[in-house]
C-alpha cells in the first residue's frame, strides 16, 4: 500500500494517508515531493517547500485514518430510524439502466445526527435485501467525493446505484466531518479523535437498516471500500456471535495494520527521494529509526514517545492524530478475516492499477480467511482499475484519474458484484 504521506491538520474525520505530499527534511530545508493535487487529507497549509524530481514512487496515495476533528467514547450509540425532514423521496437513474428510489434519512450516533441517502430499487416485492455502505478515510461523504479533491468521484454512489441494479437496497451515510453531517460534537477539542467514532457510526447505521419495515434484517451485506474495508471488517467481528451479517464485499480495503503500512510506504518514499537526491542517506535512516520509535510507543502505550524531530513526522504523527493513531494500531486485519465465521460469503476486490492499496496487500489480509477454512471467502483481481474503481487504460495517475469525468467506472467490477449477490443473497 503506498500511503499519503503529508498528513495536516483535519477537518474531515478520519485520517486520510492519501494524496498527499512527503515533507523531507534536505539541508535544513523542508523538500516536498509533488504530487499535482491538494491533499486530501486536512486544509492547513503546507510549510514552504523546493521540490524534488518526481519518481514513480514519490507520490503516495494510501488511505490510513485520522480526519475526524475529535472523538471521545461517550454512551453508546442509538440509532434513530427516521426521514430526514422536509426531504422526499427522489426517483435515481443508475447508471446501471435501473430506476431507483433516493431518500435522504437521518439517524444518530454518539449524540450526533448523521444523514444519508437510502436508495431502494424499483420493482423488488416483500423486503429487499440492503447494503450499507462503508466511506474510506479523509473527508470522504457518501457519494465517495472529497472537499479536497476538484471535481467528482462518486465511487460510493457508483457502488449503491451497482447494487440497485441487483435489487438490492443501500445506505450510504456523510461521516462526521463531511457533507450534511458535519463536525458535531467534535468540532469543540480536536485532540479528542478516537477511531471508534467511525465504528459507533457505522454500527449506528447498521441498526438503522435493522429497523425498517421493508428491508429484511437476515439479508444484510456490508460493502466497505479503503479504509470503510477495515470498519466493515470489524463491525462483521462484533456481530459474528448472532451471524447477523450475510455478506461482507471488501472493495480494495485496507489490508495490514496500520502503523505497518505508514512504515512501508514511508520507508519507499525515504528511499525514492535519496535517490532523487532530496534527501542523504542518512537523513532518511535517521527520519526511519524515530518512525520505528514513534510506531513502537503506539502500540505499547497508545502515545507518541515524546517530542518527534524529523518534519515530515510531525506532519503526520499530529497531535490531533495521536488518539486515533494509538487505537487502531491495535487492528490486524488479517486476524480479523481469521475470526469471522466460516460460512460468512466474502468478495474481496482489488485494482491491478491502485496506487494506494495493492492487490498483494489484499493478498495478505485473504489469507486470513484462508487460515480459517473459510471457502466462501474469493478475491477478484480487476485488469485496469484504480482504486476509486475508474477504468485506467494507461500508467495511472491518481491526482488526475479520480475524479476525471472520462474515465468509466469498472464493469468487470460490476459483474463481479452482481455475481457475488446472486449467490450470497
Amino acid at each position: 500500500m503506498k500511503i499519503f504521506s503529508h498528513l495536516k491538520k483535519q477537518i474531515g474525520l478520519g485520517l486520510n494517508l492519501g494524496l498527499v505530499t512527503l515533507l523531507l527534511v534536505a539541508c535544513g530545508n523542508d523538500t516536498v515531493a509533488p504530487t499535482g493535487s491538494p491533499a486530501t487529507t486536512g486544509v492547513a497549509t503546507p510549510p514552504t517547500a523546493t521540490s524534488v524530481p518526481t519518481t514513480a514512487s514519490t507520490t503516495a496515495v494510501v488511505t490510513t485514518a485520522a480526519t475526524t476533528l475529535a472523538a471521545t467514547t461517550l454512551p453508546p450509540t442509538t440509532s434513530s430510524p427516521t426521514t430526514a425532514p422536509g426531504t422526499t423521496g427522489q426517483n435515481a437513474t443508475t447508471s446501471q439502466g435501473t430506476t431507483g428510489q433516493e431518500q435522504e434519512v437521518t439517524f444518530t450516533s454518539q449524540g450526533d445526527t448523521i444523514y444519508g441517502t437510502l436508495l431502494k430499487p424499483e420493482g423488488g416485492s416483500g423486503k429487499m435485501p440492503v447494503a450499507l455502505i462503508i466511506a474510506g478515510s479523509g473527508p470522504t461523504d457518501r457519494d465517495g467525493n472529497s472537499t479536497l479533491i476538484p471535481g467528482k468521484i462518486d465511487t460510493l454512489k457508483y457502488f449503491a446505484q451497482v447494487l440497485a441494479a441487483n435489487g438490492v437496497a443501500s445506505l450510504r451515510y456523510d461521516k462526521l466531518g463531511t457533507g450534511k453531517t458535519g463536525l458535531g460534537h467534535l468540532a469543540s477539542n480536536p485532540n479528542n479523535i478516537d477511531f471508534q467514532v467511525y465504528l459507533d457510526e457505522a454500527r449506528a447505521a447498521y441498526d438503522y437498516l435493522k429497523a425498517q419495515p421493508d428491508l429484511d434484517p437476515q439479508r444484510i451485506m456490508i460493502l466497505g471500500h479503503s479504509e470503510g474495508g477495515l470498519i466493515g471488517l470489524i463491525l462483521a467481528d462484533q456481530l459474528k456471535t448472532s451471524q447477523e451479517i450475510k455478506a461482507l464485499v471488501l472493495a480494495s480495503p485496507l489490508s495490514r495494520p496500520y502503523l505497518q503500512t505508514i512504515h512501508d510506504q514511508l520507508t519507499a518514499q525515504y528511499a525514492a527521494a535519496v535517490k532523487a537526491g532530496a534527501v542523504t542517506q542518512a537523513q532518511a535512516d535517521a527520519a526511519l529509526a524515530e518512525l520505528d520509535q514513534i510506531n513502537k510507543s503506539l502500540v505499547e502505550t497508545g502515545k507518541y514517545p515524546g517530542t518527534i524531530n524529523t518534519p515530515a513526522l510531525k506532519q503526520i504523527y499530529t497531535p490531533v492524530n495521536e488518539k486515533f493513531l494509538g487505537e487502531v494500531a491495535k487492528y490486524d486485519p488479517q486476524q480479523i478475516a481469521a475470526g469471522l465465521p466460516t460460512n460468512l460469503p466474502v468478495l474481496a476486490m482489488c485494482g491491478s492499477k491502485d496506487q494506494q492499496i495493492s492487490c498483494d496487500d489484499v493478498g495478505y489480509l485473504m489469507q486470513g480467511f484462508q487460515k480459517a477454512g473459510n471457502t466462501k471467502a474469493a478475491l477478484a483481481v480487476l485488469a485496469n482499475v484504480d482504486h476509486v474503481y475508474k477504468e485506467v487504460p494507461g500508467t495511472p495517475n491518481p491526482n488526475t484519474d479520480y475524479s476525471n469525468p472520462n474515465l468509466k467506472f469498472s464493469q468487470e467490477a460490476a459483474t463481479k458484484l452482481g455475481d457475488f449477490i446472486k449467490s450470497a443473497l
